[in-house]
């Protein structure tokens, strides 16, 4: 009986799902110029150019013959140079608490304006590993690092954290819940004093761990981003979920993605970096 009303059921499933021919083939859409950069503090600025197809297309256009006028704090500093590939490159070091702008003229299109400031670097003030912090729902150990700043309460503040060759486990300090995803990006909005510890949970080089590869000693990144950086990186976290939905248990929902590029598409932010000591299995404190 059981099997029969399973039968029903994907039969049910085959004669409301499939009705309908989802056609591949997209209306045409007005091509717009694309500019993307992300401006890392101590690196040279870099962007690239190319020109939006059709929603299917796996083919980017990149443009090859854009003028780019980069301006440091509205006064022109240079033109970038064509490295191939729909990549410009400056000789200009990003710094922080400067205003960068790029002019981009493209034959045929309105002229393509952006502009970034890039906060400065939070340092980290004091960094205390636990070895074995908690179990997860399959009773795998993970391990976790509590991480102390300073904090600004007059002055709105965006993060994120990356580990390399380590893995974020589940989140559970209030600040990152507080963004409702789970990502390691945060903002200042509900820490009300002036110095914070956040807990990060994550899973390396841990031995009971059968499914995790001995990725010690590793380092920690606490990137001060800026607000572009920040809402962009949100709303590809949703886009990216959003393309890979099942139509059943994940729904796929429309993202716009944001963007500063004015009369194009693409992004324009930046962060700064702070990097910890190596951490090892028994690290314990900086």
């Amino acid at each position: 009986m059981r099997n029969f009303i399973l039968l029903i059921f994907l039969i049910f499933l085959l004669n409301t799902s499939c009705k309908e021919f989802v056609t591949s083939d997209f209306p045409n859409t007005e091509p717009k110029i694309t500019v993307n950069g992300i401006l890392h503090v101590g690196d040279t600025l870099k962007l690239h150019v190319s020109l939006s197809g059709k929603i299917d297309s796996q083919k980017i256009n990149f443009i090859d013959d854009a003028t780019i006028d980069l301006f440091v704090e509205d006064k022109f500093s240079e033109q970038l140079k064509y490295s191939g590939k729909g990549n410009y490159v400056s000789n200009e070091i990003v710094l922080p608490n400067k205003k960068y702008s790029c002019k981009v003229a493209v034959p045929g299109f309105s002229e393509i304006i952006c502009s970034e400031t890039i906060p400065d670097t939070t340092e980290i003030i004091k960094m205390k590993n636990v070895p074995f912090a908690g179990k997860d729902e399959y009773g795998y150990p993970y391990s976790s690092i509590k991480i102390t700043f300073a904090n600004n309460l007059n002055d709105k503040k965006y993060y994120e954290i990356a580990i390399r060759k380590g893995y974020f486990h589940t989140f559970t300090d209030p600040v990152l819940l507080n963004e409702g995803l789970t990502l390691p990006l945060f903002s200042n909005e509900i820490i009300d004093d002036t110095i914070y510890t956040l807990t990060m949970n994550y899973t390396a080089g841990i031995s009971n761990y059968p499914t995790n590869i001995d990725t010690l000693p590793f380092m920690l990144e606490l990137r001060s981003v800026s607000y572009n950086y920040y809402c962009f990186k949100k709303q590809y976290y949703l886009y990216e979920k959003g393309t890979w939905a099942d139509g059943l248990i994940n729904m796929g929902t429309a993202v716009h993605l944001h963007s500063n590029i004015e009369n194009g598409n693409g992004i324009f932010a930046g962060y700064s970096s702070y990097f910890s000591n190596k951490i090892t299995s028994t690290f314990d404190e900086e």
